[in-house]
């Protein structure tokens, strides 16, 4: 049993441990819904656009990471302006946080986002080697910088991309070029890295999602590829994906590939198969983070026009 902690390591417990089977952190309806296969996407129509210019002098600049809270309130992260920034259902900015620098509260290149049942916020603070734990208001609550290994001993942070946390209220962190998964008191559980042994092999990753179903997608640029696992590690499937920023699920069990660099979006079944392929007609759509509202609505960041950009996906049953 541990003592002691290391001077600079904070706890944070989880509301998810407590409540965890009643809802998903960070993730939207029932957890124990059926899985909804079969299903094909017809068209993605854009319904509603937001940005650059949000209000209250909010400008987006290189908009990187987007999670909902189980209040229906939009976090958007801009790498570009070191800013967090917290939107209302209509899209109306109520509170910001951010600035660059290593003070709490300030970020570096901040990335991906997940919230929990008690509507904290975690994000991924990359440059800052840290994830940073914020409440509904954007007030700093603690910081991470290292976990503990299978010998009990400090890691810390290289690069966090992405975090994602499971109905257990485990974590996964996206690493730069590893994939962690560690428990509420951030000891390490299973880490999937290229000298890690299994089936595939990572380049750098990018974003993590975990499924309705326990399935976990990890977007892959360095290798151009979307590896999927089950939440206990397991491989599941791996296929090419151009290069991939973002990768999430929706709630019908497809798995949406936001991919700048080609300026598209795609959405892929658990095989691999392409299911369906967005291109936006105007220039410069760089697509840079994909998530869902809790009328399934897809959210893309759009990186190059730097916009929110609101789609419905109509789709069909098979």
């Amino acid at each position: 049993m541990r003592s002691a902690l290391p001077p600079n390591f904070s706890i944070i417990i989880p509301l998810a441990i407590v409540i965890c089977a009643c809802s998903s952190p960070g993730r939207r309806g029932d957890l124990n819904r059926a899985d909804k296969s079969g299903q094909t996407v017809l068209n993605v129509r854009l319904v509603e656009s937001y940005g650059p210019s949000l209000g209250s002098g909010i400008v987006l600049m290189e908009p990187t990471g987007a999670v909902y809270n189980e209040l229906g309130e939009l976090f958007i992260s801009d790498k570009f302006t070191n800013g967090v920034y917290r939107l209302s259902a209509d899209y109306r900015v109520i509170s910001n946080e951010g600035g660059i620098g290593t003070v709490p509260g300030s970020f570096n290149r901040p990335g991906g986002l997940a919230g929990d049942p008690a509507l904290n916020l975690y994000v991924a603070d990359s440059g800052n080697r840290r994830i940073q734990i914020l409440d509904r208001n954007l007030r700093h609550v603690r910081s991470i910088k290292s976990y503990f290994d299978d010998s009990d001993n400090p890691v810390n942070f290289y690069q966090p991309e992405d975090i994602g946390i499971d109905r257990e209220g485990n974590f996964w962190i996206a690493d730069n070029d590893k994939v962690l998964k560690l428990d509420p008191f951030y000891e390490l559980l299973l880490e999937m890295s290229y000298d890690a042994p299994g089936n595939f092999r990572i380049g750098r990753v990018s974003s993590i999602d975990i499924s309705d179903n326990d399935l976990v997608a990890i977007a892959d640029p360095g290798n151009r590829q979307i590896i999927i696992t089950t939440i206990h590690g397991n491989y599941v499937n791996e296929f090419s994906a151009g290069k991939p920023l973002c990768a999430r699920w929706d709630s019908f069990g497809l798995l949406w590939v936001a991919d700048a660099s080609a300026g598209r979006i795609e959405a892929y079944d658990v095989s691999g198969n392409m299911i369906y392929r967005h291109i936006e007609s105007v220039s410069g759509f760089k697509p840079s983070w994909i998530t869902f509202d809790s009328s399934d609505r897809m959210v893309v960041l759009d990186s190059g026009q730097r916009q929110v950009l609101v789609y419905k996906v109509i789709r069909r049953v098979l």
